[in-house]
């Protein structure tokens, strides 16, 4: 099992087999997203694939993906990592909106998507506190 392969074949074997997006365009790419994301209160819904319907970039790799394909680009790629980009401040600022919606949650490096389906335990009225029941009340 111990084989010897030569070094030319292995990394031609290993670039055959192996396709990336080129390094330079990623951050232009995301760069996009993000300007597209914090325009016209967009931020308010992002989440929504509606919200992408009008995105479009300049990089001619990427103009053919659809509304939902850059949603999830921007939710799943770009939005785990935002804090590390170097962003205007008006950017920041605008991103920093992300900690009062209840669809993201804050994590190291920028703001993880929470499915809606969990939105429901945030918002657990208790009586007494938040609410008066009818019955309650003399």
């Amino acid at each position: 099992m111990n084989e010897t392969v030569d070094e030319k074949i292995f990394i031609a074997n290993i670039g055959a087999s192996t396709v990336s997006t080129p390094v330079a365009t990623l951050p232009h790419l995301h760069d996009s997203l993000i300007q597209h994301a914090v325009g016209l209160c967009r931020l308010l819904y992002i989440q929504d694939v509606s919200a992408w319907n009008d995105w479009s970039t300049d990089v001619a790799e990427f103009e053919d993906l659809t509304p939902h394909e850059a949603c999830d680009k921007f939710l799943h790629e770009v939005l785990p990592i935002v804090n590390t980009y170097q962003e205007p401040t008006k950017v920041k600022e605008r991103l920093r909106l992300m900690d009062l919606h209840p669809c993201f949650r804050r994590i190291e490096q920028g703001y993880q998507y929470v499915p809606t389906a969990e939105i429901s335990t945030c918002f657990v009225l208790k009586a007494n506190r938040d609410i008066r029941l009818a019955s309650a009340l003399r």
